[in-house]
């Protein structure tokens, strides 16, 4: 049980990762190196983000 457990949290991790991943190379390909590059959408707080 308690390895089912951990590949379960393993693998929650790994997908968590690669997504914050893709969203960091879209930022960058979009021009944004460093910082937020000046662009609103980067300037906003997660608070006031779609995530609601």
């Amino acid at each position: 049980m308690p390895l089912t457990v951990t590949a379960l949290y393993a693998g929650s991790l790994a997908l968590w990762f690669l997504m914050l991943s893709y969203r960091v190379v879209g930022r960058r390909r979009a021009g944004i190196f460093l910082g937020d590059g000046a662009d609103p959408g980067m300037q906003i707080s997660p608070s006031m983000c779609c995530w609601r």
